[in-house]
């Protein structure tokens, strides 16, 4: 049975941002990294906490929110303005079948461990 954390060797420590730091920095991040989706926290901790995850940035959900008006001045507005709450959280010791339909719909599931901490990000990309 291949478990999630089977793929812990592929992950590096999960990005994240903070949801009252500017969507220009996120944008940033997500540009610079080849991301399509970033956990949005609050407050920022090392580990990472689940219990601090707000929800998650994606291309979909700022494409979805954006406008004309927000293009003008990107430096006012908040991750947490462009953020959605779709984000899925499985255990490291779920099996994969069970993210593979999750991924299905929503692209990515992020992955924590028994303590609470994420692990990683999978994708469809994995």
């Amino acid at each position: 049975m291949i478990q999630l954390k089977d793929f812990h060797s592929r992950w590096n420590e999960p990005e994240v941002i903070d949801r009252d730091e500017p969507l220009k920095e996120a944008l940033y991040i997500m540009q610079s990294n080849d991301f399509s989706q970033l956990p949005v926290v609050h407050p920022k901790s090392d580990p990472i906490r689940v219990s601090n995850i707000k929800g998650i940035l994606t291309w979909k959900s700022i494409l979805e929110k954006i406008s004309y008006e927000n293009l003008k001045q990107p430096e006012i507005h908040k991750v947490s303005d462009f953020m959605t709450r779709d984000e899925v959280i499985l255990y490291e010791d779920e099996h994969l079948l069970k993210a593979i339909d999750q991924i299905g719909k929503n692209d990515f599931v992020l992955v924590k461990d028994v303590h609470g901490i994420l692990k990683g990000i999978l994708t469809t990309f994995d």
